[in-house]
């Protein structure tokens, strides 16, 4: 037994007392093995299940990966599944396509943020308090509420590090906006003073309110993710975005092993099938041992 099994397949237990016995531990894909070996009727209809597996992976059947990500996700509590689609190429769907967009917006507040830092210290202004105030007010325009950024978050329940986190793509550009207007006109001053630079922030702000009020946006607008619970939009994207990868490494999981099944089509004549498969189902699970041909 133990020179058909790989050692990473099985484990000793200690002998039982009094008995010349030994109890081994087996590992769900050594248990498969044996199964497939097994010259009984359970064994014919183990070997009949893995055929037919073959048989949907060699047609090309993607539903099949959609099953086994399925099984994966219930196993490990993920979110896989939500994402694993196919359109009529095979190829997997990418995900919403309002995700793009708020990177992109997410990236171009950030970059105008920079700006925004860079101009302050160039009119000499580096006290850091000054800065987040600034900040603190484009986060009141867009969102609609008074006080500080982190005191709303932590009020409303918002797991996030910044109040951009929490916008959509629409809050996240007339934020953007806020921010040119503030640089344009800072640019126009000579030697502003900490005051200056509030005073004029707050000006901005007045007109930024009204066309934020205007345009419907002043709220927190959440995402609902797979569990049906209220998230931030920077965090959906990241969930989003995190499963879809995963989606695609399952995808390729599925390709190789539809490029191994063709292998297998094409050496069928004179080879064992299970010399074959069964090396390959150990290493699918990241063992480096293989299997010795079955006698």
């Amino acid at each position: 037994m133990k020179k058909e099994i790989s050692e990473v397949d099985f484990c000793d237990a200690e002998k039982s007392r009094g008995r010349d016995a030994e109890c081994i531990y087996l590992t769900g894909d050594c248990f498969k093995a044996l199964c497939m070996t097994a010259r009984t009727e359970q064994g014919k209809r183990v070997r009949k299940y893995y055929l037919a597996l073959e048989k949907r992976l060699r047609d090309g059947d993607l539903t099949l990966a959609g099953e086994i990500v399925e099984n994966y996700d219930a196993e490990n509590g993920t979110t896989t599944n939500v994402l694993l689609r196919t359109n009529a190429t095979g190829v997997s769907d990418g995900p919403p396509e309002w995700v793009p967009l708020w990177k992109r917006a997410r990236g171009n507040q950030k970059e105008i943020g920079k700006i925004m830092r860079d101009m302050l210290r160039q009119k000499g202004v580096s006290d850091l308090r000054v800065y987040q105030e600034v900040e603190n007010m484009h986060n009141q325009s867009v969102l609609g509420f008074e006080g500080w950024t982190k005191k709303w978050l932590r009020n409303n329940g918002i797991c996030v590090e910044s109040g951009a986190e929490a916008m959509d793509q629409t809050q996240l550009s007339v934020r953007e906006q806020f921010s040119g207007k503030l640089i344009e006109k800072l640019a126009e001053m000579d030697n502003p003073t900490a005051e200056d630079i509030k005073n004029l922030t707050r000006q901005i702000k007045g007109k930024v309110d009204d066309y934020a009020s205007w345009l419907g946006i002043q709220e927190y607008r959440p995402e609902t993710d797979d569990g049906g619970r209220r998230v931030p939009c920077g965090k959906r994207v990241r969930q989003l975005v995190t499963a879809y990868r995963r989606s695609l490494k399952r995808l390729a999981t599925i390709e190789r092993k539809q490029a191994l099944l063709t292998v297998i089509e094409s050496n069928r004549s004179g080879l064992s099938m299970l010399s074959v498969v069964l090396p390959y189902l150990i290493s699918l699970r990241g063992l480096d041992s293989t299997i010795g041909s079955p006698t």
